[in-house]
């Protein structure tokens, strides 16, 4: 169950990083109370940007944080719902904290069943491909960096711009794999 996986695994981070529910809650923005829930095996259903925020923090994927083999890889959709499959990584060398896969055929760069790998970081460039949290929907844009402020281009067929809030950053694309049926 991953409410146990992730309760004993930040446990022990807190306990080799000697940190309290507190400090922890300063330095990641995560509520004590949803720290102290994922510490007690009772939230169930951790939110990505949580399972992030903790990874970044403690220098770890988001699944070794949950547990996962190091050889396979958690994949959801953009809804932000989990897909039941994990996929083997071990052949692909790949260094992704997670990836998403593609459900329709509304971006101009990447086609339906494209399995985009993210990696959770906020070191941007100009041009890399990014995915942003928006709702409860995770939206690929390309980054344009200006002197004041940091932009997303959509890559859907709307094309809009619009600033991004790196607090709103789920991480950037460091690779995709096409699969076709």
């Amino acid at each position: 169950m991953i409410d146990n996986v992730v309760s004993n695994n930040l446990l022990d981070l807190m306990k080799k990083k000697k940190v309290t529910i507190s400090e922890l809650s300063d330095a990641t923005g995560i509520a004590e109370i949803t720290i102290n829930k994922l510490r007690n095996g009772h939230n169930v259903n951790p939110t990505l940007s949580t399972l992030m925020q903790l990874s970044n923090y403690f220098g770890i994927t988001v699944n070794e944080l949950l547990g996962n083999n190091s050889n396979t890889l958690a994949i959801i959709s953009e809804d932000g719902t989990e897909i039941s499959q994990n996929m083997q990584i071990n052949e692909l060398n790949c260094n992704a904290d997670f990836a998403i896969k593609i459900n329709h055929n509304n971006y101009s760069r990447f086609p339906k069943d494209t399995i985009l790998f993210i990696r959770n970081q906020t070191k941007l460039r100009n041009g890399d491909y990014i995915v942003v949290k928006s709702n409860s929907n995770y939206i690929i844009c390309r980054v344009i960096i200006e002197p004041d402020a940091i932009l997303g281009e959509s890559l859907s067929r709307k094309e809009n711009i619009y600033k991004i809030e790196l607090n709103n950053l789920s991480g950037v694309v460091i690779g995709a794999l096409w699969l076709r049926n």
